[in-house]
């Protein structure tokens, strides 16, 4: 598998904010936002042995383990393997996916953070929906969501901005189907 980086840290993000999680980035993201976090991620990576991940996972004391990117389903054939293997080891299993592709491997929990384009199958099994909001005119993608009927989902300010806090705010008092989040990792400054 192409491999951006392994981590250690807590969750920033979504229902599982704030619980001990080991990262494991996936180099590689066809679809390239303008205003991605984690565009060190598109292109650099190592080539690394299922084996060889698992050994980094299995240094740190904590069961749950995200998958996360670039982009994981432009590997998901590797990623079908490794979450097959992880499963075994009685790991926890997360999928961080921007839902562009079908959603292949085992996971716990799944994440949808759609973009410019998303596939309904990935939607559709999802446990939550972080929806990254850029501008005011990103308020009116949720309607194309409310179909699926997610259990979680987030408005997600870029970057934590404040004007764009505030009218994640005010939007989700009239939508309480609708909660906040805010990338705590952010905010503390962190990994």
């Amino acid at each position: 598998m192409r491999i951006n980086e392994i981590f250690y840290s807590i969750q920033g993000e979504g229902y599982r904010t704030g619980a001990p999680t080991i990262f494991v980035r996936l180099a590689g993201c066809s679809m390239r936002c303008e205003w991605c976090d984690t565009k060190y991620a598109w292109d650099k990576g190592k080539e690394m042995s299922i084996r060889s991940i698992i050994n980094e996972i299995e240094k740190y004391n904590c069961n749950w383990v995200c998958i996360t990117g670039g982009e994981p389903m432009e590997q998901s054939e590797s990623v079908k393997e490794l979450t097959t293997l992880l499963k075994g080891l009685r790991y926890m299993v997360q999928l961080e996916t921007n839902g562009s592709l079908p959603i292949v491997g085992h996971f716990d929990w799944i994440t949808v953070s759609p973009k410019k384009f998303w596939c309904d199958s990935a939607i559709s099994v999802a446990d939550e929906i972080k929806l990254v909001i850029t501008c005011k005119e990103d308020l009116k993608r949720i309607d194309k969501f409310k179909m699926f009927h997610v259990k979680h989902f987030y408005l997600q300010p870029k970057d934590n901005d404040l004007e764009l806090a505030k009218l994640c705010y005010d939007y989700i008092l009239k939508n309480p189907f609708l909660k906040l989040n805010l990338q705590i990792q952010k905010i503390l400054n962190i990994k």
